[in-house]
């Protein structure tokens, strides 16, 4: 035997095995069509596509202002119309030209109607179809929503039109990540802030069975493109459609939230950490009476339930974003409760102490009080001003605190 036949012998021994190919591989548009795709003419060509809706009903009227959730909003008034909310399932999650989208989801209201539609790449050589026909659709809209999408979808998307020589399908809108307001509402109350943990935080269950792991969507696709069995397509299908209904019901709480951010009072139940980002929402949107107010009610809340949830507020670092609020408003008192609150939780800390030694010296004017909290900040220069000014007020230092005497003011 020559050595080609050899070679020949050795390759066909370490070969895999070919893959089991459909039944109807000559007419991959039977599976398609079995999974409720059906082939569309559009302005690029045929695309491969799937309409259906969701109960999900609008915001009322316009959307209110999102200023303090978003980084930008639109001038003017939007309906929820206007939104389009997107979605896309990809060859992997490294972006850049290598990524292909081969499953869009598109959604928006119309009217009380939440449409849903899906663009699926049945090869590659269609992709410019598709890119066309989504910019056929976003002509009608302002905005467009995405979860994250800033950082991965709209980018890919952008990049896929430059590698088909088309124009962005999306140029032209404003874009709205989710992902931003989720952040500044839920972060200190959840775990994380992935899409499907805020839509399980919001509907009080996780989705239902049928969805698929997002690590399994691209070997889908390719198992597909390969004649293989395309039985997954369905739950990727699926997966990408509770996507895009999930975003609704996030930004139906946006929504809601922008629209009472302003008006406190009108919810007496919030739990504090929740309150605790509406004041912050609230004091980037310029309305500082509202943030103190939510400060207020977040202490509020934690001073009733003891000092187990107050520890939360150390580790965290939250009461440095509520004590700049309070500074900003020149709220005094609410400065106090938050340092009085913090100092339960982390009773050493010498920045708090710091924080309180000005308050009561130069905010709060108590004296005896700032020397205390001087003494815990390890400010020798603080403690010895302070002694001269009790000593000028004719007001004895606190027992054992005689400047000399301390450890603190011996140090630095």
């Amino acid at each position: 035997m020559d050595l080609r036949a050899r070679l020949a012998r050795l390759d066909g021994l370490n070969r895999k095995p070919e893959p089991p190919l459909r039944a109807d591989v000559q007419e991959p548009g039977a599976a398609l069509a079995r999974l409720g795709l059906v082939e569309t003419p559009g302005p690029g060509g045929p695309v491969w596509m799937s309409g259906s809706e969701a109960e999900l009903d609008p915001p009322p009227g316009d959307v209110p202002d999102l200023a303090g959730f978003l980084r930008r909003t639109c001038a003017g008034g939007i309906a929820p119309g206007d939104v389009l909310f997107l979605d896309t399932e990809t060859t992997g999650l490294a972006g850049g030209t290598g990524t292909i989208p081969f499953l869009v989801g598109a959604a928006w209201w119309d009217g009380d109607r939440f449409r849903i539609r899906q663009y699926f790449l049945p090869d590659p050589g269609r992709e410019d179809a598709m890119l066309a026909a989504l910019a056929d659709l976003a002509r009608r809209f302002r905005v467009v929503a995405t979860y994250n999408g800033a950082a991965f979808d709209l980018p890919l998307l952008r990049s896929r039109s430059v590698v088909n020589r088309s124009r962005d399908p999306l140029a032209g809108l404003e874009s709205w990540d989710l992902l931003v307001p989720a952040r500044r509402l839920w972060s200190r109350s959840l775990p994380d802030c992935r899409q499907q943990t805020i839509e399980t935080h919001l509907r009080g269950a996780p989705r239902g069975a049928g969805d698929i792991d997002g690590s399994l969507i691209p070997r889908t696709w390719f198992a597909f493109l390969r004649g293989e069995d395309a039985g997954d397509l369905e739950r990727v299908l699926r997966h990408n459609r509770r996507d895009m209904e999930g975003m609704g019901v996030v930004f139906l709480a946006v929504c809601r939230w922008a629209g009472a951010v302003d008006e406190p009072d009108r919810h007496a139940q919030v739990g504090w950490r929740l309150a605790w980002s509406l004041a912050r929402i609230a004091a980037a949107r310029g309305n500082l009476d509202a943030g103190c107010a939510w400060l207020a009610r977040a202490l509020d809340v934690l001073a009733g339930q003891g000092p187990g949830p107050v520890r939360d507020l150390a580790p965290a670092g939250l009461w440095r974003d509520g004590l700049v609020l309070a500074k900003r408003a020149r709220r005094h008192h609410l400065s106090r409760r938050i340092i009085q609150a913090a100092l339960i939780a982390d009773p050493r800390s010498p920045r708090l102490h710091r924080e309180a030694a000005i308050l009561f010296e130069h905010r709060l004017p108590q004296l005896d009080r700032a020397l205390e909290h001087a003494f815990q900040s390890d400010e020798p220069r603080r403690v010895r001003r302070l002694q001269r000014k009790l000593s000028r007020a004719g007001r004895a230092c606190p027992p054992g605190r005689e400047e000399g005497s301390n450890e603190h003011a011996d140090q630095g």
